[in-house]
């Protein structure tokens, strides 16, 4: 069996696993992958989540945007991978053993994001999670709320829709043809 049957297996038992856990309780709850930033616990939802990848092996990108820190090889695809600490302001902490790499992934895009340590997969129930007061940033809409614990969970369609996150760099040739 190939790690993709695989992990398609996983996913699929952790699915019907996670409904008949709400179907016992009766509550409606969001699946999240906790990570920590900068000492802050964060959360995203895990349907979003492709992967979680050992952090290893980073090429730059010169010219890139700040915030992309790089690239990695996974299986033969190649993957940017995003710096959070950096979009969210936070400060920074140097990766060790523990960091990983979370690739996200829609229909549209895929890309990594750093993150400190992976603490693991849970169901937080929707009615434990609140609203960020308004705080008049453009980064409030990268935020779905923050939990009882506190955990920061994170809007991953957001993310991933965001075109300010996209990098692009069209040839000379292409621009030429434009102008």
């Amino acid at each position: 069996m190939n790690q993709q049957s695989a992990d398609l297996i996983l996913r699929k038992r952790a699915a019907a696993l996670a409904q008949e856990f709400n179907k016992e309780t009766n509550v409606e709850s969001v699946h999240v992958v906790e990570f920590m930033l900068s000492n802050e616990r964060y959360g995203i939802d895990a349907r979003s989540v492709r992967e979680v990848h050992v952090f290893k092996e980073l090429t730059p990108l010169p010219g890139a945007p700040d915030f992309i820190l790089g690239i990695i090889n996974v299986r033969g695809q190649v993957i940017s991978v995003t710096d959070l600490k950096s979009i969210l302001s936070l400060p920074e902490v140097e990766p060790t053993e523990h960091s990983k790499v979370i690739i996200l992934a829609n229909s549209q895009m895929e890309f990594g994001i750093l993150a400190d340590a992976v603490l693991g997969a849970r169901s937080l129930p929707t009615s434990d999670i609140q609203p960020l007061p308004a705080i008049g940033s453009s980064k409030q809409n990268y935020f779905v709320g923050v939990s009882n614990e506190p955990t920061m969970i994170l809007n991953a369609n957001e993310l991933l829709n965001d075109p300010a996150l996209l990098v692009q760099q069209e040839n000379e040739q292409e621009e030429g043809i434009r102008a």
